[in-house]
């Protein structure tokens, strides 16, 4: 992690492997002046991807149906095994999160 408290940058490169040892490099960058765009760089064998390929579109948006999931919850309509298991996918999600700040740390 670099960071530059008086520019307000900061830059976060995370270089993992997969399960059979190739390299995964992944860049995340924030400052002012610097575009809100994702850019991509896969390599296969086979190819290599610049661009996410288009997500099919839902009949309403993301956050539409993000609202209509928590109001499902509100109104009692989902069951208690499936909120068991999004409260056990967003414990996983939080404990990853904070390996990632402390191995940033270090």
């Amino acid at each position: 992690m670099e960071e530059d408290s008086g520019n307000n940058y900061c830059k976060m490169t995370a270089k993992l492997l997969t399960s059979d040892d190739r390299p995964l490099v992944w860049i995340e960058e924030r400052g002012p002046g610097l575009p809100w765009a994702k850019n991509i760089n896969f390599q296969f064998d086979s190819c290599t991807l610049t661009e996410v390929p288009p997500a099919p579109r839902g009949a309403v948006g993301l956050f539409m149906q993000d609202l209509i999931h928590f109001s499902a919850k509100l109104a009692g309509q989902v069951s208690p095994g499936e909120l068991h298991r999004e409260k056990i996918r967003i414990l996983h999600c939080l404990r990853l999160a904070e390996n990632i700040q402390q191995l940033c740390k270090r």
